[in-house]
């Protein structure tokens, strides 16, 4: 099992759907391009030069997500945002 299988397995249990792709930007440089979505209306895309790359930052955008609605939440920090990378 390649990392970001398992990282794609991570974002399934904890309730993320998500697709990759690869493409060719206008400069013809290959990208690859992840998302992650769930049934709230959480929706973020990422791209890298890599897919394990890309896996990365998605895990790393729905992780801070998840601490900014717990912060919330718990009334800790009355202000959070939420970052859509594309």
């Amino acid at each position: 099992m390649k990392y970001w299988e398992l990282i794609a397995d991570n974002l399934k249990k904890r309730g993320w759907s998500w697709g990759c792709v690869s493409a060719i930007d206008s400069t013809g440089r290959a990208i690859r391009i992840a998302d992650g979505h769930r049934g709230d209306g959480k929706h973020y895309v990422v791209s890298g030069d890599e897919l394990l790359t890309s896996f990365l930052e998605l895990e790393k955008v729905t992780r801070d997500a998840a601490n900014s609605r717990r912060n919330r939440d718990t009334r800790i920090s009355g202000r959070f945002s939420l970052v859509v990378i594309c």
